[in-house]
């Protein structure tokens, strides 16, 4: 593989400047289109549709979920949390930070 990149990169080198230009955009075609297809297109419509501050307490009761997991934060929140399933709980959050 390393000498096909190798092989590439003399060809191109060896173009004419407006087909390398050519060359240039067709590779920036392929990176837009790799980047911008398939889950690209729903995350954003999920952006779109949602307020961000409902995306963003999600997100950090996902966060809550996973370090709750872990023994340390478990014991944080055993404390001050009587379930992490909960809607979220910005004060006794707030509360476990302090406390560190």
């Amino acid at each position: 593989m390393f000498t096909i990149i190798i092989d590439l990169l003399s060809i191109y080198e060896r173009l004419p400047l407006f087909l390398k230009n050519i060359v240039i955009n067709i590779k920036g075609f392929q990176i837009y289109f790799r980047r911008y297809r398939g889950k690209f297109k729903d995350y954003k419509l999920m952006f779109q549709s949602t307020s961000r501050i409902q995306i963003q307490r999600n997100q950090f009761n996902e966060f809550l979920i996973e370090a709750n997991k872990t023994t340390y934060w478990n014991k944080q929140f055993l404390g001050y949390l009587d379930s992490i399933q909960k809607d979220f709980v910005g004060r006794k959050v707030q509360k476990i930070f302090i406390n560190i």
